[in-house]
């Protein structure tokens, strides 16, 4: 049984421990992006951002039983200005045990107004995950995507009332 979730914004005396948690992250998607360590390192180019100054940017843990299962970055799109999880991950100790959705859903119930979300094309789990958590919870249109790096993305829009 999955305990209950705690949301906690993630203070900037914490960004080296999510900097940690961000290179499993990077480390799981490369196999749908080809992603590469430089020195053991990936690179996350937007990751100062989020202690800025830049309210538009958020960082969030999940924890279950006071321990870390994850995270999730957000952000409002400077386009269109709906807000965006731009990174969302789980442990995977806490996969598959309703964390993900719950935390998922928290974070975007917090925020009422338009959303986007978008999941690499060749990222049958994710977008699986995401369509079952916006599923029940709240209308949304999907559309493909082409992107500049070649892999298309799956993104969904919807208004959070």
């Amino acid at each position: 049984m999955t305990p209950p979730i705690e949301i906690q914004p993630i203070s900037e005396h914490e960004r080296d421990v999510l900097w940690r948690y961000l290179q499993f992250y990077i480390y799981d998607m490369s196999q749908f992006t080809g992603a590469r360590p430089n020195q053991g390192v990936f690179a996350y180019g937007p990751f100062d951002a989020y202690w800025h100054g830049d309210e538009r940017r958020s960082a969030w843990w999940v924890k279950l039983g006071g321990e870390i299962a994850g995270f999730a970055l957000v952000r409002v799109d400077d386009q269109d200005g709906r807000r965006e999880i731009a990174e969302f991950f789980i442990l995977k100790r806490w996969r598959r045990r309703g964390a993900g959705l719950a935390f998922a859903r928290a974070l975007l119930a917090r925020w009422p107004g338009p959303w986007k979300l978008h999941e690499l094309a060749n990222n049958g789990g994710a977008i699986a995950f995401w369509r079952c958590v916006l599923g029940g919870f709240a209308r949304y249109r999907e559309v493909r995507r082409d992107h500049p790096d070649g892999i298309g993305r799956i993104e969904q829009r919807f208004d959070v009332s």
